[in-house]
């Protein structure tokens, strides 16, 4: 069976929530995490999990199938273009953005690249 790689952006309260959802699927398996917090970088290295310290460096990785936005508002519409912009598909955690320009500029690049993203 052919397992999605999934990268999170962000690994606090809600980002380690979908870290756990991954992980206890038979479909996808743990890309990376892109995270910049010190916490993150300990656990990680107790975990094992691939960190890195930018969504440019994790497409860098191997192939990215799906990406979840979990970081604060404010990062989420310049996260979620570069994850599009790369035509992988990205769940954004609500709300989409920080202003309504932001959430207008996320759905036309998806419109434009034609790769999905959604809101959770």
């Amino acid at each position: 069976m052919l397992m999605l790689r999934i990268a999170i952006a962000g690994a606090g309260a809600i980002g380690r929530e979908h870290v756990r959802r991954v992980m206890a699927s038979t479909r996808c398996e743990l890309a990376c995490i892109v995270d910049t917090a010190p916490a993150t970088a300990e656990w990680c290295a107790t975990t094992g999990f691939a960190l890195t310290d930018s969504v440019d460096a994790a497409l860098k990785l191997e192939p990215i199938d799906g990406a979840i936005v979990a970081t604060p508002n404010a990062t989420h519409t310049a996260l979620a273009k570069v994850f599009l912009e790369a035509g992988v598909p990205v769940m954004v955690e609500k709300p989409i953005s920080d202003s309504i320009e932001g959430g207008r500029e996320i759905a036309r690049v998806s419109r434009e690249t034609g790769v999905p993203v959604s809101a959770a």
